[in-house]
């Protein structure tokens, strides 16, 4: 129905020395428009008029990536890109109605991706950072935008201490940067937002303590806003999308008890 598409795919590995490698990838890919796209499941499909004469998505993209060893390092990095061509969007039909239609542009999206492992005796520590920059042209659009809910950088830290067979004690920072939202009444970039979380665990005879505290921080979004729109939206949606935590801190604990050796 939507025609015969080839998907070459290529990749390749080079040793550089006994403790680096770098790693190449490049490919195609294609898909066959769906009305089971992600805006749909959050509206229902009784709002949406099927449309006619949608073409299949297509896409190519590529990677190269540096990974080696220093001392008691791990570092990796990954440079990665891809057009994506005839992207199937959501756009309004007529009141309370949506369809479903191509862009009128490519979507384009490129980054970076750095990881560093630090493994010295009881400790772990990993370090993570992605760079994002995408654009799209939304269909019947005339300028391109940065493609929404996509922040620009992320990082993450997470740490481990742990006495084999004893007690581990974790803990983990998440940095989310700014994102550009759509049809949000409140916003049109959210703020940068931190989270932070903690892991303890001891080991007593045959019994396991444990105590998981999440988003210490309380970073939710409806500090910032509310969730709930102050009118329903074109496509009858009575809430704004989620760019943040739903929920604030999380408090868990318990105890586990080891059975056998």
């Amino acid at each position: 129905e939507f025609g015969t598409f080839v998907s070459p795919r290529f990749a390749a590995r080079a040793s550089l020395g006994e403790r680096w490698a770098l790693r190449v990838a490049a490919g195609t890919g294609f898909f066959g428009p769906t009305p089971f796209v992600e805006e749909v499941e959050a509206i229902g499909l009784a709002r949406l008029d099927l449309s006619s004469g949608l073409r299949a998505e297509q896409a190519v993209g590529g990677s190269i990536d540096l990974g080696g060893t220093v001392g008691s390092f791990e570092l990796n990095a990954t440079l990665f890109g891809s057009l994506l061509e005839d992207a199937v969007d959501l756009v309004g039909s007529a009141p309370g109605r949506v369809a479903l239609a191509n862009s009128a542009g490519t979507t384009r999206t490129g980054g970076v991706e750095l990881l560093a492992r630090y493994r010295a005796g009881p400790l772990h520590l990993t370090t993570t950072y992605t760079g994002l920059a995408a654009t799209e042209l939304p269909p019947a659009e005339a300028t391109r935008r940065r493609v929404p809910y996509n922040p620009s950088h992320a990082i993450g830290v997470v740490g481990i201490w742990e006495r084999e067979g004893r007690s581990r004690l974790g803990a983990e920072l998440f940095f989310t940067g700014r994102q550009d939202t759509e049809d949000d009444p409140y916003r049109t970039t959210t703020p940068a937002y931190l989270i932070v979380g903690l892991l303890a665990e001891h080991r007593i005879g045959r019994f396991r303590l444990f105590l998981n505290l999440e988003n210490l921080t309380d970073r939710r979004q409806s500090r910032y806003d509310s969730i709930v729109r102050p009118e329903r939206a074109p496509d009858g949606r009575w809430t704004v999308n989620l760019w943040a935590p739903a929920e604030g801190r999380v408090v868990n604990g318990g105890i586990r008890w080891i059975v056998g050796s």
